[in-house]
């Protein structure tokens, strides 16, 4: 059975391809998902290791960076959607509700727990950023990019991550050209 969804996933294999072509053949917008369940599970959620988490992020970026035009037109985001356990001395902070949709136990009006972001890319500059963002951060940037209007009343809200991105036209020239990839070492039996 094909899920009308599903007609727009490809496997990363695509994505090393399209990375490797033309910058302009490169899609406008890419997601990429890990794999969750073994064998060749690579997210960085426990009990995994979060080596192949690592080796999957150091190979997109590597693929893009052997791509000099596609890099310099990258804005390669990492969100991570958990905080990995650890004991956060910040609540987390009220949130304006994403649309009229609650639960009657649950009025999504809270954020979560703090968690890391990354923003990679030659026109972003190497510092940590004070800005309080959200997930729909990255929904509020590509609606402002694209022109395409609030999804909805929290993404409205977001802080956007374009005040990172540097509007001079200069790339910066100090970023690896690779990064090393973890290998997986298995113990012995």
């Amino acid at each position: 059975r094909t899920f009308q969804n599903a007609k727009c996933y490809e496997f990363m294999d695509a994505f090393f391809s399209d990375a490797a072509g033309p910058e302009a053949n490169f899609p406008a917008y890419s997601f990429i998902e890990p794999s969750y369940y073994s064998p060749g599970q690579n997210d960085d959620h426990p009990p995994h290791t979060t080596l192949r988490a690592q080796a999957l992020l150091g190979n997109v970026y590597n693929a893009l960076r052997q791509n000099e035009p596609l890099w310099n037109s990258t804005l390669l985001v990492v969100l991570y959607d958990e905080h990995g356990g650890f004991y956060d001395h910040v609540p987390p902070p009220s949130a304006v509700q994403p649309d009229d949709h609650v639960l009657p136990n649950f009025g999504f009006d809270r954020l979560g727990v703090r968690v890391p972001a990354l923003l990679i890319s030659p026109f972003v500059e190497r510092k940590v950023i004070k800005t309080e963002f959200d997930h729909t951060s990255l929904l509020k940037y590509l609606t402002e990019k694209w022109n395409l209007g609030p999804l909805t009343d929290r993404v409205a809200a977001a802080q956007s991550f374009a005040s990172a991105i540097v509007t001079t036209g200069q790339a910066r020239t100090d970023t690896p050209t690779s990064v090393p990839i973890p290998t997986l070492v298995s113990a012995p039996e």
